[in-house]
């Protein structure tokens, strides 16, 4: 479920800037 987890994280990130 990691890459879940680093996927939400990339798309939290991208969606701020």
């Amino acid at each position: 479920m990691e890459a879940l987890v680093y996927t939400f994280l990339l798309v939290s990130t991208l969606g701020i800037i």
